[in-house]
C-alpha cells in the first residue's frame, strides 16, 4: 500500500472544502449570471473561470493583485472587442487585441495568461459592441473575484479558530 502523501490539498495550501467552494462558486455564478441575469455569455467565459482559480491557487490573496487582474481582464476584453469593431480583419483584429493586451499586461506590471484569451473571445462570439462585451467581463470577473476573496477570508478564519 502505498504512504499517503504528506499534504493532499491542491498546491498545498487549500484545503478540499475550499476548492469545492470554488467550484460550488463557479456553478452559482454559471446559475445567477447566465440564467438568473441573463448576462451575455462573456461574463461566463470559461477564462474568467481559469482566472480566479489561478488567483485561488496562490497561497494567502492579496486584494490589490485582485483588483489589478480584475483590470486587466475588462481591459483585455476592451482591446479584443475594440480591436473586432474596429477592424474588419480578424487574423489582424486578433493580433492587435493580443499587442494592445500584452502592453496592458506591461503597463499593470501582471503577467495574467487567461487575460490573452479573453482579448481574443470576441473573435469567437463576434462580440462587437465594445462597452457591452466589457461590461459582461468585468461582472463576470469581478463577481468570480469576490467570491474567491471571501472564499480566502473563510479559509483564513477558519485556520485561526
Amino acid at each position: 500500500m502505498p504512504a499517503a502523501a504528506a499534504d493532499d490539498t491542491p498546491g498545498g495550501r487549500y484545503p478540499w472544502q475550499i476548492v469545492v467552494g470554488a467550484g460550488l462558486a463557479i456553478a452559482a455564478w454559471i446559475v445567477v449570471g447566465g440564467e438568473l441575469l441573463a448576462l451575455s455569455s462573456a461574463a461566463l467565459a470559461p477564462p474568467l473561470f481559469v482566472s480566479a482559480l489561478d488567483w485561488l491557487s496562490r497561497g494567502t490573496l492579496d486584494a490589490s493583485e485582485g483588483l489589478r487582474r480584475w483590470a486587466l481582464l475588462a481591459g483585455a476584453a476592451l482591446c479584443g472587442s475594440g480591436a473586432v469593431a474596429l477592424v474588419p480583419v480578424a487574423w489582424l483584429s486578433g493580433a492587435l487585441a493580443l499587442l494592445a493586451t500584452l502592453a496592458l499586461m506591461r503597463v499593470l506590471a501582471t503577467p495574467h495568461p487567461p487575460a490573452l484569451a479573453i482579448a481574443l473571445v470576441p473573435q469567437i462570439l463576434d462580440a462587437t459592441d465594445p462597452a457591452g462585451f466589457t461590461l459582461a467581463v468585468a461582472a463576470g470577473a469581478g463577481a468570480l473575484y469576490l467570491a474567491i476573496l471571501g472564499l480566502d477570508r473563510a479559509q483564513r478564519r477558519a485556520s485561526w479558530a
